[in-house]
């Protein structure tokens, strides 16, 4: 048995210089873009949540005007209401609370104040033209201690 010689392997030529630099370049391009990403996630701050479905603060306190009118309505006391409130008041009432037309209780459900003004909001129980039981929601406007509107 003879042996085989092989002859002796050439070594390969390393990168060249532009290789090399392009390489470089590369990576230098890499671990910045990482770095920027990097800085902009940590110093961004995230945008606001919003309350999808945000409630009344209870807080405010019913005002006395709003209060005044749903006594008078669940006391059913038309003379009252004739004598404390116009004929157009009382019909942009009867607007807010379709489709009652007879009112056996209605709930303060909370309000909000600003600069004088209030927005009281209530909950109407009682019954329809039909005399089927029904629920209502309505807002009071309240503006220096005077009902403006309903909603």
């Amino acid at each position: 048995m003879t042996a085989t010689t092989f002859p002796a392997a050439q070594p390969q030529p390393g990168p060249t210089r532009s290789m090399r630099r392009t390489i470089a370049t590369l990576v230098l391009f890499t671990i910045s873009l990482a770095l920027g990403v990097a800085i902009h996630v940590a110093m961004a701050t995230p945008p606001p949540t919003v309350d999808r479905f945000p409630t009344i603060d209870r807080g405010v306190a019913e005002p006395a005007p709003a209060a005044a009118i749903t006594r008078a309505i669940t006391a059913r006391d038309p003379k009252a209401l004739a004598t404390a409130y116009s004929a157009e008041l009382l019909q942009a009432f009867q607007e807010a609370i379709t489709p009652l037309v007879d009112v056996d209780e209605i709930r303060y459900a909370g309000g909000v104040e600003q600069g004088g003004e209030t927005l009281a909001s209530y909950v109407a129980t009682g019954h329809d033209q039909q005399g089927q039981s029904a629920i209502s929601g309505f807002v009071i406007h309240v503006q220096d201690g005077n009902i403006t509107s309903f909603n």
